[in-house]
């Protein structure tokens, strides 16, 4: 019990280091059955880098510049094809927010001057939501958006 104890200790302060190093949240656990099982790839940089070649965007990718400012998204609707490969490159301009969708099994943190990429999953039609998920104050409850898929 008593090694059960120290397991269970560790993990929560590796859990705690993450968070306070501002690490890319992904909660998988908020996909529903209509969500993509597909990867949902997040850039863990202060760069607006991909990443190394493995996650590297298709030379067909479409890449929308988004900005995330205290109480705003900048545009805060995407509209894309189904199927189609689409990369929103966010980038933090003042206060710490995220972009989270539950329905696309999204959840990003993003610090003011980061830049990071999320690649949206394409392979379902609708229209969903996406919204920041971190109290930022009074404007809050208007950071909203939605992602229309075609």
């Amino acid at each position: 019990m008593k090694k059960s104890f120290q397991v269970s200790a560790a993990a929560s302060a590796l859990l705690l280091l993450a968070a306070c190093n501002g690490a890319a949240v992904v909660q998988p656990d908020i996909q529903d059955d209509s969500a993509s099982s597909s990867s949902v790839m997040m850039d863990e940089s202060s760069s607006s880098s991909v990443g190394d070649d493995a996650t590297a965007p298709s030379a067909d990718a479409r890449i929308i510049e988004m900005t995330v400012t205290d109480w705003e998204f900048s545009p805060n609707a995407i509209t894309a094809k189904q199927g189609e490969t689409v990369i929103v490159r966010i980038t933090g301009d003042e206060g710490d927010h995220s972009f989270m969708s539950k329905d696309l099994g999204i959840n990003v943190t993003i610090s003011p001057g980061e830049t990071k990429d999320i690649v949206i999953p394409t392979d379902t039609a609708g229209t969903f939501a996406f919204r920041c998920a971190i109290p930022c104050g009074d404007g809050h409850r208007d950071m909203t958006g939605t992602i229309q898929i075609n």
